[in-house]
């Protein structure tokens, strides 16, 4: 399957979402499902990301970033490019995009929307985050912002449905607090855990549906 063809099922496959069901895999263990936590929390912020997928080398990518170190609770995090959102935003999908621009350096104009993910609550950060998924036709380079991004990530697609690349570990908290078995992700050398990874298994389950498993 080409690439373009790929990108037309999976913006198909985007209008009927796998939802929570997905996300219980990679939870780190007692953790509520989104939907049921949400509803404790109290002055929850708004925030969306950008899961961005591009050719390389003939094969499909999508972007991961490594935050930069901070003092603060997703220092040093792999994640994707993303942000809180801010009163100019019209939606999450204008937060996600000027996100995008200022984290990585992608103009709007390159990404085209291919849909959305299931709404993923962070209970540490009191955040709700909208997942969105764009593609990226025209070519660009990316151009981190120092201050926030460590290190941009190109992983290829076909990594993330690969079963050799699920794990758990133990993983140590910015306070010193160590979770035990964690699920996550290897990817490119990193382990990607926490509400990425929840993100990331959703869309594995919408790459891996039958019409979709066929990755370069």
């Amino acid at each position: 399957m080409d690439s373009s063809n790929l990108i037309l099922q999976i913006k198909k496959e985007l209008i009927n979402l796998p939802g929570e069901a997905a996300h219980i895999d990679m939870s780190p263990m007692g953790r509520e499902k989104s939907s049921q936590a949400i509803k404790q929390a109290k002055n929850v912020r708004q925030s969306a990301v950008s899961l961005v997928l591009f050719e390389k080398n003939t094969d499909l990518h999508f972007v991961l970033i490594q935050r930069s170190e901070y003092k603060g609770t997703h220092s040093k995090q792999i994640s994707f490019p993303g942000g809180k959102s801010e009163p100019e935003d019209s939606n999450s999908v204008a937060t996600a995009i000027r996100e995008t621009k200022e984290e990585i350096g992608i103009d709007e104009d390159a990404l085209t929307h291919l849909g959305k993910l299931t709404k993923v609550y962070i209970p540490v950060s009191n955040f709700e985050v909208h997942p969105h998924v764009f593609y990226m036709q025209q070519k660009q380079k990316f151009q981190k912002q120092i201050r926030e991004v460590q290190e941009i990530i190109p992983v290829p697609l076909r990594n993330l449905i690969n079963e050799e690349n699920l794990h758990k570990k133990d993983i140590e908290l910015t306070n010193g607090l160590i979770l035990k078995n964690v699920p996550c992700f290897l990817l490119n050398g990193k382990v990607v855990w926490g509400a990425t990874a929840i993100i990331l298994n959703e869309f594995k389950t919408i790459l891996k549906r039958k019409e979709n498993t066929s990755l370069h």
